[in-house]
């Protein structure tokens, strides 16, 4: 525009011409210096209103600006979210004008999400120039958000019982010098108590025998949750992600409520212990910032798990595809007294293999929007 009129007015000879290059010039140089002004003393803190969400729902984050507000300038505001895009606010940086800026941005999926200013732009009213300043260049370090999956209620038992030996699964009696009930008597040993001594079975045997008692050993949960990523596109592993987790943390929590001691793995990173209510919130976020790709088969963890010496009393697989391998090994910890559940989150495109059920082995088909309606049946 300065160009049309300054060779304009060298060919015309007019003075008008002039005149208005000029002021279009003056104005120019104005903005120019405004903004350049504006952006050297400008400073800016950023905050997020908790660090910790649920899925579904909004994360505030918060914006104080600082510096001079001499010139007429507007402030573009670009915030990355995380999830592959920016939000932007456009502000007027005019004497009187708020130096606070607060955008609300949601999150539907659980996970670990970096947030914080990418750039602002400083420009003037009529859109002439503009100064570009980098947050990552001034130092500004992202916020980190972590966006936990939804928790429902869940309907565990209490009390899991053994098809195959009728007794309580979730307790194993265990061999002791004292306890809750008598079992058997064994041979006196030195230091043996006098108190203990089977005197009628010494004298009839003529041998010294001691009474030996069973207490009761509580048995843990043990959950296990596939991460493969099963070649699903992103928005379809961010889903059953997002499903696979709500009903790890729902089954997780009810247990944790009632006082259980539940052992949490996946096919990546070490595995969690959680005990009781006070263990849960450290397996929550665990389980919000878990990333989907797992390399270990499900299969292959549950055959460790048949061959520790301590078993579980009760087995919980969430999977996005069931096979017979996998049927096969959580029947194999059922016939050992635990009794197991395959929630099988049926996600589009992954493809289902006929899986045979096999005997001890409760299989819960479940829809991706359906996880509620499930976790309020027994599981």
């Amino acid at each position: 525009m300065l160009l049309v009129f300054l060779i304009g007015g060298m060919a015309s000879g007019k003075s008008d011409f002039f005149v208005v290059f000029g002021i279009l010039l003056a104005v120019f140089l104005s903005a120019v210096l405004g903004n350049v002004w504006v952006a050297r003393r400008l400073r800016w803190k950023q905050s997020l209103s908790s660090g910790i969400v649920m899925a579904g729902s909004s994360a505030r984050f918060h914006l104080d600006l600082t510096g001079k507000k001499w010139f007429f300038t507007l402030l573009k505001i670009n915030v990355d979210t995380g999830q592959g895009d920016d939000a932007q606010a456009l502000i007027p940086w005019l004497p009187g004008a708020s130096n606070h800026v607060d955008l609300s941005v949601e999150y539907p999926y659980r996970g670990n999400y970096k947030v914080g200013v990418t750039s602002v732009e400083v420009q003037d009213v009529f859109g002439l120039h503009r100064v570009v300043l980098s947050g990552r260049k001034r130092g500004d370090d992202l916020l980190s958000l972590t966006v936990c999956p939804r928790i429902f209620p869940a309907v565990v038992p209490e009390q899991p019982v053994s098809s195959q030996t009728g007794r309580d699964a979730a307790n194993d009696a265990r061999p002791a010098d004292a306890g809750d009930s008598f079992s058997a008597p064994r041979s006196y040993q030195p230091g043996d108590s006098l108190k203990r001594i089977h005197w009628k079975l010494s004298a009839k045997t003529r041998e010294l025998y001691t009474r030996q008692y069973e207490i009761a050993v509580e048995r843990h949960i043990l959950l296990i949750l596939d991460n493969q990523d099963y070649g699903l596109a992103t928005e379809e592993s961010l889903a059953y992600g997002e499903a696979a987790c709500q009903l790890a943390c729902s089954v997780v929590s009810s247990l944790a409520e009632s006082g259980r001691n539940v052992k949490v793995m996946a096919g990546s990173g070490p595995w969690q212990w959680c005990s009781g209510p006070d263990g849960f919130p450290q397996v929550y976020q665990w389980l919000a910032c878990l990333p989907f790709e797992g390399r270990q088969a499900v299969s292959d963890i549950l055959r460790g798990e048949v061959a520790e010496e301590k078993r579980p009393g009760m087995a919980y697989v969430i999977t996005a595809r069931s096979d017979a391998d996998m049927m096969a090994n959580l029947s194999l910890l059922g016939s050992l007294g635990c009794r197991a559940v395959c929630l099988e989150v049926q996600v589009p495109g992954v493809e289902r293999q006929k899986s045979e059920v096999r005997p001890g082995v409760k299989l819960v088909p479940v829809p991706m929007d359906g996880v509620p309606q499930v976790l309020r049946k027994s599981l």
